[in-house]
């Protein structure tokens, strides 16, 4: 039953089967079976999709990569990393974590030693793995350059523009207090350029 009501669904009916239980009872099964689940419920559930793609869609924005272009970046990249060229973000990823534990290591060791004298380099690992998804410190420029073995310059700096990205999404505050401080600059700049320029006017008139 279960197959023959799969195969009505993609419009394949034998309605001389339906028909040997009496035409009256088999007609009001097929309008009934196909208004209300391959009309009604079908469309409900392109309904349900049509509505998330489209919240999905409003909010990546009018920016936001197409299936060629991901692919075209993710060919792009596994030649680079091949190349030698790129560091992937997993190695980078396995290098800070690393750095907090060792960290933890030289910091904390007694945390960590069993009664035996036995150190648990399982939860050492783990803490520092926490440890460094959760650090506010601040990573430089010449940090990251010495700390991941490999990694060129370039790198670095895009590695830097996408995490200023990601925290100007994170904390929307600090985004507008930080455009706040760069309007201030810019008039302060400008100001100290007027200054400047009536000072040399005033010195033209009266040397």
């Amino acid at each position: 039953s279960l197959h023959s009501t799969f195969r009505m669904i993609l419009g394949d009916t034998n309605w001389d089967d339906l028909a040997m239980v009496g035409e009256v009872p088999a007609g009001a099964y097929y309008w009934t079976f196909n208004v209300l689940l391959a009309t009604i419920m079908l469309n409900m559930l392109l309904a349900i999709i049509m509505d998330t793609y489209s919240k999905v869609k409003d909010s990546i924005g009018d920016n936001a990569e197409t299936l060629i272009s991901q692919g075209h970046e993710i060919v792009n990249r596994y030649r680079l990393v091949k190349a030698g060229n790129l560091v992937r973000m997993s190695k980078v990823y396995e290098v800070f974590c690393q750095l907090a534990t060792e960290k933890l290591k030289e910091e904390n060791v007694a945390e960590y030693t069993n009664a035996d004298g036995t150190v648990d380099w399982q939860q050492m690992q783990e803490d520092g793995k926490q440890q460094a998804e959760t650090s506010t410190e601040l990573l430089t420029f010449d940090h990251i350059l010495k700390a991941v073995k490999g990694i060129t310059p370039e790198q670095v700096k895009e590695l830097m523009k996408g995490g200023k990205v990601q925290f100007e999404k994170v904390n929307p505050s600090s985004s507008d207090e930080r455009s706040a401080l760069d309007d201030i600059t810019h008039d302060l700049n400008t100001l100290t350029a007027a200054l400047k320029e009536l000072e040399a006017h005033v010195q033209y008139i009266d040397p």
